[in-house]
């Protein structure tokens, strides 16, 4: 009876710590649905996830799914070269609460990340110039593709984004936003660059974007590839900090002869480390106090 009630406790405090990192979105596309065409599609994952254009050329045909005959061996989400941004909303109330959700709204230590599993789709020709744009947006119109609407200061920004170039070129990999614009093009101010390794056509990648909350109310911001730290700094955000966050969004330039395929989005906030210390301090004392007290019944029956 004491061993499973040990193991009743060990079991807890490890869905207990499980349970400290929020996952927000989970999508894979090997099961998803295509609805709609051209500038209307949709992607709508199993879990309900819903990908569909926010801005791009009337002609455009993305979001669009594959067959399994591609890099990831399954269906994956698709995005042309044609300027547009592919954009899932994303619900943050749990994280809190229910009110807006700002990178302000990270308590100290707590870090929110975007992760996605990203090949380029053509060849190494047509990606001599290539880029893929990733990050946090707010957006809150209606889908259109009219840029006065997209465009819009008091409504739309790119909060925080990473763009993945393939070059090492002058203007390589960064770190940026761009305020009153939800196009992710050229940011308003470039927080970061990076001297970065090209990159293969047909090769999986796994590009990971976070943002943690510092102790002095500034914000780490890191941009990983394949577990591999790329660039960070410590910025103050001071212009985007404070806008309300409404989802995540996608981007490869128009006219560059090259699409982008995607697989595997998640999104989580995460505590900071000092937390998981601290459940897992008082996990242990449980479990050191549960074995005592059944060392002491088992020593008073002898």
């Amino acid at each position: 009876m004491q061993n499973k009630t040990l193991w009743l406790v060990a079991i807890c405090g490890m869905m207990a710590v499980a349970a400290q990192a929020q996952v927000l979105v989970n999508d894979y596309f090997y099961d998803a649905t295509l609805t709609g065409s051209g500038s209307t599609s949709k992607i709508t994952t199993t879990g309900g996830g819903e990908y569909v254009q926010i801005f791009s050329p009337a002609s455009a045909n993305s979001p669009a799914l594959l067959n399994a005959s591609n890099s990831f061996g399954r269906n994956t989400m698709q995005i042309l070269s044609s300027g547009n941004i592919v954009y899932r909303a994303v619900d943050f109330s749990a994280v809190t609460g229910g009110s807006p959700f700002t990178l302000n709204s990270l308590t100290t230590g707590q870090t929110l990340s975007l992760s996605v599993g990203l090949a380029f789709g053509n060849s190494a020709t047509a990606l001599t110039a290539a880029e893929f744009d990733l990050g946090f947006l707010r957006y809150t119109n209606a889908a259109t593709t009219s840029p006065s609407a997209i465009d819009d200061p008091d409504h739309n920004a790119s909060i925080l984004y990473a763009r993945q170039k393939t070059t090492n070129a002058a203007n390589g990999t960064k770190l940026t936003y761009r305020t009153g614009l939800i196009h992710m093009a050229n940011g308003t101010k470039d927080i970061k660059q990076a001297t970065d390794t090209g990159l293969s056509p047909s090769t999986i990648y796994n590009l990971t974007l976070s943002v943690t909350k510092d102790e002095l109310g500034n914000f780490l911001v890191e941009y990983y590839r394949d577990g591999d730290l790329i660039m960070s700094i410590t910025d103050a955000l001071a212009a985007t900090r404070d806008l309300e966050m409404t989802g995540i969004g996608f981007r490869i330039p128009e006219n560059v002869g090259y699409s982008a395929l995607i697989d595997h989005i998640n999104v989580s906030v995460i505590p900071e480390p000092s937390t998981w210390l601290l459940l897992m301090a008082g996990i242990i004392s449980l479990l050191v106090a549960a074995l005592r007290k059944s060392r002491e019944k088992t020593s008073a029956h002898l």
